[in-house]
């Protein structure tokens, strides 16, 4: 959205708008529809590559963290079609789509939040800026894997991270 007050904006849903799971992404997903973008979803794929050859910036916000295997239909071949692409600025957002799989966008920045994810490093992230999101050093240095693995429930395999519950963090003072 903020992208779209300061320049024509253009973005491909790769999936169907029914597969928005979450409450949050369904409504940002709505305010989306009321600005001047253009506006193309998965019956559109067709205009995916001519919009891409056109494009100065693209903005790679696929998939993130928890794919296993490799990548299938559409994102193998988005994948492809944007890693040959040439004299394009890519931008990763939190981290490549297909990171840590046999094909993976190459991107020349990737905002990421937080903290470094695993196997991130510049030959396969590009220029790595890291967000601040505001989580306390303390939820790092005082939760570990041991207490989530006990008190937070098992996620099914097939589940996406928005299904699986939330967790909230209260800190102490100073």
């Amino acid at each position: 959205r903020y992208l779209s007050k300061k320049f024509p904006v253009t973005l491909f849903l790769v999936s169907k708008e029914e597969k928005i799971h979450t409450d949050i992404a369904q409504m940002n997903f709505s305010k989306l529809k009321s600005l001047p973008i253009t506006l193309y979803d998965h019956r559109h794929l067709d205009k995916l590559s001519s919009t891409l050859k056109k494009s100065t910036v693209i903005v790679d916000a696929m998939l993130g963290v928890g794919i296993t295997g490799k990548l299938r239909p559409p994102y193998d071949d988005i994948v492809s079609m944007i890693n040959k692409l040439d004299e394009k600025l890519i931008v990763s957002v939190d981290m490549p789509t297909g990171l840590g799989t046999k094909k993976a966008v190459h991107p020349d920045t990737t905002v990421t939040f937080h903290d470094k994810k695993p196997d991130m490093n510049k030959k396969n992230s590009g220029l790595i800026i890291i967000s601040d999101i505001k989580i306390p050093n303390k939820a790092q240095t005082h939760v570990g894997p041991g207490e989530l693995n006990v008190y937070y429930p098992r996620s099914k395999k097939e589940s996406h991270k928005g299904q699986n519950g939330s967790v909230l963090v209260i800190g102490g003072g100073p």
